[in-house]
């Protein structure tokens, strides 16, 4: 898809990757809307972005469907038609998974799985009318391997990536080929979503600029699959050839097991 002249929606686009991914596609001379629900943040964000081209932005929560709806027909009605949704918004919590308080698990799987949901069923239906349109799941590589502490997380992201591929194939059932699906899993990304995680040496951090720069060139190429950095690319193929304790030994080995026991993190 050629992002030139797209107008693009990116949820949790206030800061951390949204904001990148926004800036870069401001920069490809797409016009933006920005979704969080936070409203000050989001307003910093708009203002920052606004010297670069066309930029709106809301308050929305992605797990409200009915609010999701209308703000979507808001848009269309005055004229912001979303050729592009970037469904960014996401939310992870450090701990184990007995260790987790409820409230944590359940809001992981409504931000991260419930609201990438709504927002494809906001806006798909008009970008399969008009035979086009792009978009962006965030997935993450804690869904193509298993990492200790991440387990609700980790969960989540899978669902991510079997929605995607389910969608993907609804699509072509409907004959919607113009509309194209591109799914994100990169390792560990540099923003206070994961702060104090320790990366191994073989899973080196990501900057969000970095990972934007990827995301745009995997929509204009139309790619199913955005993997960074390059390790990420082999973990299904190490996954299914190697044998399950060896794959945890050499987790042990990479530094990969404890990775998250610094985490302290926060929601994103």
């Amino acid at each position: 898809m050629n992002i030139r002249g797209a107008t693009a929606l990116v949820t949790g686009g206030a800061g951390g990757i949204g904001l990148a991914v926004a800036r870069r596609l401001l920069e490809g001379r797409a016009r933006v809307v920005l979704w969080d629900n936070d409203r000050e943040a989001l307003g910093r964000a708009a203002g920052e972005l606004s010297a670069l081209g066309p930029v709106r932005s809301a308050t929305v929560d992605v797990t409200d469907a009915a609010a999701v709806q209308s703000e979507a027909a808001r848009l269309a009605a005055e004229g912001w038609d979303v050729d592009l949704l970037d469904a960014n918004a996401g939310v992870a919590f450090p701990g184990d998974l007995l260790e987790m308080e409820q409230r944590r698990l359940e809001a992981t799987f409504r931000v991260n799985v419930e609201g990438v949901a709504n927002c494809i069923r906001a806006f798909a239906p008009p970008m399969v009318r008009k035979g086009r349109g792009h978009v962006v799941l965030m997935a993450s590589a804690a869904a193509l391997t298993a990492v200790p502490g991440l387990a609700a997380y980790a969960a989540s992201k899978h669902a991510v990536i079997g929605l995607a591929d389910s969608f993907r194939l609804e699509l072509r059932r409907r004959g919607a080929l113009g509309v194209k699906v591109t799914v994100v899993c990169p390792g560990f990304v540099r923003t206070p979503l994961f702060a104090g995680v320790e990366a191994p040496v073989v899973l080196p951090w990501l900057t969000p600029q970095e990972l934007a720069a990827l995301i745009a060139d995997g929509v204009e190429r139309d790619l199913l699959y955005v993997r960074a950095p390059w390790i990420v690319r082999w973990l299904p193929l190490l996954r299914s050839v190697s044998p399950t304790f060896l794959h945890d030994r050499l987790g042990d080995w990479l530094g990969l097991t404890h990775s998250t026991d610094p985490w302290k993190g926060r929601a994103g």
